[in-house]
């Protein structure tokens, strides 16, 4: 991500307890068996097309199920970076 996010790991926290995050989560899981299902039923010399798709969408969704962990990661790291300017400030200030 290049973008400064805006979150705090409160926010994120918060959100991945909620009854909306865990919809998506259940909607993922059931999506991504059935894509799974269909994907062991589909000849893959008549239709690979058909398994690509699949194989997509369940990495696609696999993605979105792991951005709660990317973002706080990201927090974390901006929370670091951030710290470390600051020290650097301080010293520089403190060495003139």
């Amino acid at each position: 991500m290049s973008a400064k996010l805006e979150l705090a790991r409160h926010e994120i926290e918060d959100f991945v307890k909620g009854r909306v995050w865990r919809a998506i989560v259940a909607i993922i899981v059931e999506r991504t068996a059935t894509l799974t299902e269909e994907n062991n039923k589909i000849d893959p010399f008549k239709d690979p097309t058909a398994i690509c798709r699949n194989q997509g969408m369940v990495a696609g969704m696999g993605e979105i199920v792991d951005l709660p962990a990317v973002l706080l990661e990201q927090v974390e790291f901006e929370k670091k970076m951030k710290e470390k300017e600051e020290k650097r400030d301080e010293r520089e200030r403190g060495s003139k």
